[in-house]
């Protein structure tokens, strides 16, 4: 029987994600004890953003589900979804290059996926 995470939702979900496409990250997050920070810091955005965009799809007249479904898809496409290995290996090689790239250039979790791994001193994909 699979072990039950103790993650939130959205850390579980991205932490399911990068775990199959994205493996040699997830392994040395995993193996710095950063994975567990970087799911948390990526569960506070989405859900703050969660809950932001259920609320105006609400407002707009759109029913519980369809609120839901809009605010979930967005959430996922912006912080849980990162590009996998094959399509972007080099993703957080290179923080210099990504730190002269205006912010608009990413996705808001790719984004802070990308200042998270800038700030640590231990994770480097190499």
């Amino acid at each position: 029987m699979a072990k039950k995470s103790n993650l939130p939702y959205w850390a579980e979900e991205y932490v399911k994600h990068i775990r199959q496409h994205r493996p040699k990250m997830y392994k040395e997050l995993k193996q710095s004890g950063e994975l567990e920070s970087l799911a948390l810091s990526i569960q506070a955005s989405a859900k703050s953003s969660y809950d932001s965009l259920y609320a105006s799809s609400k407002a707009n007249g759109d029913n519980d589900r369809t609120a839901d479904f809009y605010a979930t898809g967005v959430v996922m496409r912006q912080y849980i979804l990162l590009p996998t290995e094959q399509d972007v290996p080099e993703l957080g090689e290179n923080m210099d290059e990504i730190a002269e790239e205006p912010d608009d250039a990413f996705e808001p979790g790719h984004l802070e996926f990308l200042k998270f791994m800038s700030e640590s001193t231990s994770y480097h994909l190499g």
